[in-house]
């Protein structure tokens, strides 16, 4: 088990054909509420939230866990990777989530990373059929980040498969295709409203085959 009181909840289920140990590593508990219930029980992973504080926090995170699991899946946001919007200048950010995509390829091509940009809530608002809410246009509807998010979800009649449909995964700052595969990274769409959440399901079934 991960050295952190975050784990949500060790998935205990049939019919998994592989023993691959993964652990997914959310940036807060909004990520980790949401991937646990969209997930279901899967024996093989457990989700962990590290409540924020940036890209480098993943890394050491990942680094402290690295004997523990075969594959990391990171569910981060994009809005720390921003530049500067007076100076246009290169954030700190974005060397630090450079940083913490060339490592987790490194240590195993079968790892990844999930961004949304500017956060989660674009995702979830993709999910209720609003791609061009903002997280106060959900605010005033009754969101609340954090363990609230399923409530609302079910609330508002939320599906994974509506944002699929809605959601900008095509020009997107970072995409790999398939477990295994090269990850191309495309600074032109660094600040486009996106999310690359789209191909979670499908990449957890990949792992899992």
């Amino acid at each position: 088990m991960a050295s952190s009181k975050r784990i949500v909840r060790k998935r205990l289920t049939k019919n998994i054909k592989t023993s691959l140990k993964i652990l997914i590593v959310c940036e807060g508990l909004t990520e980790s509420t949401y991937i646990e219930d969209l997930l279901g029980d899967i024996s093989n992973v457990e989700i962990v939230s590290i409540d924020g504080a940036g890209y480098g926090k993943f890394k050491n995170y990942i680094e402290s866990n690295e004997k523990l699991y075969k594959v990391f899946l990171v569910v981060a946001d994009l809005d720390k990777a921003q530049p500067d919007l007076q100076t246009r200048k290169t954030s700190n950010g974005y060397h630090l989530l450079n940083g913490l995509i060339t490592y987790l390829h490194k240590l195993n091509k079968q790892n990844t990373i999930f961004l949304s940009n500017p956060d989660i809530e674009y995702w979830i608002a993709c999910s209720i059929g609003q791609e061009n809410y903002t997280k106060d246009d959900l605010e005033s509807m009754g969101y609340r980040k954090g363990d609230y998010v399923t409530t609302f979800l079910r609330a508002h009649n939320g599906n994974f498969h509506t944002a699929v449909q809605l959601a900008n995964s095509n020009n997107v700052y970072y995409r790999k295709v398939k477990p295994g595969a090269n990850y191309t990274l495309k600074r032109e769409h660094l600040e486009s409203r996106q999310s690359n959440l789209t191909d979670f399901l499908a990449y957890i079934q990949m792992l899992n085959q």
